[in-house]
């Protein structure tokens, strides 16, 4: 009887070990140039797949993968390439983005064969097609229908793999410049709102189109198993650090919220640029390219009241009263419940010797968060003259 048991576990752990199970088919991808094998679709040869459950062996654990939602993604004016990505897996950002100027882009997900990744590149640089790169990374690959990947090459072509054993709901659009893709998805609605949301502002920075998605992922569903990592990468010919091509290089490995901190650390980055611009603009005269370096900032982050604050300060050197107000009203549109932004407006409405409009913010900072009163009592002794006639 133990030497039955014994030969069955052998059996089983040879099963397990080669990647075996009953349920598991092949298919190949479509041959087009943007190309596609999507859950729930059509297999190359025309007949419908389905997704299917894993053996028991194969899923130990489902967090134990990256499994996820993702957008590669092209600007054809610029050149820059980039990728966004989101999971319920820590560290995603090391493991399913790969690029390059160069050659374009890939990202490889669920049970991530990390081998598609330079592999992928290698066979790019080569010239070959987002779609020929395809075929080859999966005819290489016995254990395809598990994975999930997608392409864009350097001249926007595209691609995006389903296998017909990636978890529901899996799989993904394509078009010119980009490609989708996610599995373990609450519905298809995140998908289709990422590429919703990518198309939509074509003029916008590819960053920005990518964060886009991102969010729109999430809002519809996201990840049915819910978040923890994610990253933004994009590549700009010679836009990093000395010049190197690392525009955006931005990765959240573990976090409650990741896609809103990814957001924050992207704002940041984008509004460094110009703002520094400003300020140096702005200290040596140059007084509407500094404007108009505010102005990019703004455009950049749109989301953010920072920029909108610094520019109104600006304005409020510039002796421009009414365009600070105007930059007021609109930093304090991007976060109306934030209570540091409200004591930000206060003392910017106080040095502008606005004492109506600086109270009214200052109250409303206490109505946000009653402990700033601490804080106000300390500004007013460092600088009695500027609080006079200030009272709570």
């Amino acid at each position: 009887m133990k030497s039955r048991i014994t030969f069955l576990s052998m059996i089983l752990c040879a099963l397990v070990m080669s990647g075996c199970s009953p349920q598991k088919r092949t298919s190949q991808a479509h041959a087009s140039k943007h190309s596609s094998v999507e859950a729930g679709k059509l297999n190359a040869n025309g007949s419908p797949t389905k997704p299917q459950e894993l053996a028991l062996f194969d899923t130990p654990n489902l967090h134990s993968f990256p499994s996820t939602f993702s957008i590669v993604g092209r600007d054809p004016k610029t050149g820059e390439i980039g990728i966004a990505v989101q999971s319920k897996f820590f560290g995603v950002g090391p493991v399913v983005p790969w690029l390059s100027l160069e050659s374009g882009a890939i990202a490889t997900q669920s049970y991530a064969n990390t081998k598609f990744g330079p592999e992928g590149l290698r066979l790019l640089a080569e010239g070959k097609t987002a779609d020929e790169t395809l075929k080859q990374l999966l005819k290489s690959d016995p254990q395809r229908e598990l994975r999930q990947v997608g392409i864009v090459d350097s001249k926007g072509g595209s691609a995006t793999f389903t296998g017909s054993r990636c978890h529901a709901w899996a799989g993904g659009k394509h078009g010119p410049n980009y490609a989708v893709q996610g599995n373990i998805l609450v519905s298809e609605k995140t998908v289709l709102d990422m590429e919703k949301a990518f198309l939509s502002n074509p003029d916008a920075p590819l960053g920005e189109r990518l964060m886009s998605a991102l969010e729109a992922g999430q809002a519809a569903g996201g990840d049915a198993r819910g978040k923890q990592s994610a990253a933004l990468r994009v590549l700009k010919k010679g836009a990093g650090y000395g010049k190197n091509d690392r525009w955006v290089w931005l990765t959240v490995d573990d976090h409650p919220n990741p896609i809103r901190e990814l957001r924050r650390l992207y704002d940041m980055k984008m509004r460094k640029g110009p703002l520094s611009k400003a300020y140096r603009s702005w200290r040596q005269g140059s007084v509407e390219e500094a404007r108009q370096y505010f102005k990019e900032s703004m455009a950049l982050t749109p989301n953010d009241p920072s920029p909108f604050l610094q520019a109104a300060e600006f304005e409020r050197r510039q002796k421009n009263s009414q365009a600070m107000e105007k930059l007021i009203v609109e930093a304090l549109k991007k976060q109306p419940d934030y209570d540091n932004l409200y004591f930000q407006v206060g003392l910017l409405y106080l040095r502008a010797g606005k004492k109506v409009e600086a109270l009214r913010a200052l109250k409303k900072t206490l109505e946000l968060n009653a402990e700033y009163k601490e804080v106000f009592q300390r500004e007013q002794k460092k600088n009695p003259a500027l609080w006079e006639g200030i009272k709570f």
